[in-house]
């Protein structure tokens, strides 16, 4: 399953860093930054073709066609993950691929092909960049730490994203860093390179990188602190040291 979840990566990545910066036609999906393009399309045509193939019984929810099949054992993908730097020329975008069995993520990959990173990660086995074993920044405190904020659109994020700005952002002095693909930013979070992740999105920007932090250290829950649920969008990962500050405050939203 591990060179085959890497491969599928890697295939996918392939077609998107070929039609990086290529003239192709963008299409809006449900507002200005919302878009596709036919290599998300091209992409998730390759990678849904290889599981069928591979794993004809298995479900799979993707982004561009939705769900297929049932969730028992389940594939979770974003073909392009970070359309809107992709259109524009900015070369901040993944592969993001998921692998859930009776609920739990097992295989998570996310693939930056511009970059050549491949970060892995595999239940119970640890997180991985291009096969050396990764983990998160134990930051001493929560003052000033990088926090990732992807809190979605549309009324109530609109409130979790003030408060959370309000209430936490601003009082604990934290930078706000991160990419504009969530899934890529999680899994940079895994490799050490930000300290806190709240993110509130459709769940194929969570699935795989969810997988890597927890494997690389952090304590990832729902804004209540329950455990993270795939099919949920709410996370919050963290160093445990940090992670109750967090919650504390989010936890009165």
């Amino acid at each position: 399953m591990e060179a085959f979840i890497k491969n599928l990566a890697r295939g996918a990545g392939k077609i998107l860093r070929e039609g990086f910066r290529t003239k192709f036609k963008v299409n809006h999906k449900t507002a200005p930054w919302d878009v596709v393009t036919e290599y998300d399309l091209a992409s998730e045509k390759f990678i849904i073709d290889k599981i069928q193939k591979k794993f004809p019984r298995h479900g799979i929810l993707s982004e561009e066609t939705g769900l297929i099949g049932k969730k028992n054992n389940i594939w979770v993908i974003d073909p392009l993950a970070g359309t809107l730097p992709f259109s524009r020329g900015y070369p901040q975008f993944a592969v993001s691929i998921g692998f859930v069995s009776r609920g739990k993520g097992r295989f998570g990959v996310v693939y930056d092909p511009m970059h050549e990173e491949l970060f892995f990660a595999q239940k119970d086995r640890g997180s991985y960049l291009n096969g050396k074993k990764s983990a998160i920044y134990q930051p001493a405190e929560l003052k000033f730490a990088n926090i990732y904020m992807a809190l979605g659109t549309g009324v109530a994020s609109d409130h979790e994203r003030r408060f959370t700005f309000n209430k936490l952002v601003l009082p604990y002095h934290l930078w706000r860093t991160g990419t504009v693909a969530a899934a890529l930013s999680l899994a940079w979070m895994s490799a050490g390179r930000l300290d806190v992740a709240i993110t509130h999105l459709p769940v194929w920007d969570n699935c795989a990188g969810a997988l890597l932090l927890t494997e690389a250290g952090a304590k990832v829950t729902d804004f209540k602190g329950r455990p993270f649920r795939w099919d949920k969008g709410e996370l919050i990962a963290a160093a445990p040291k940090i992670h109750g500050e967090i919650l504390k405050v989010l936890k009165k939203m």
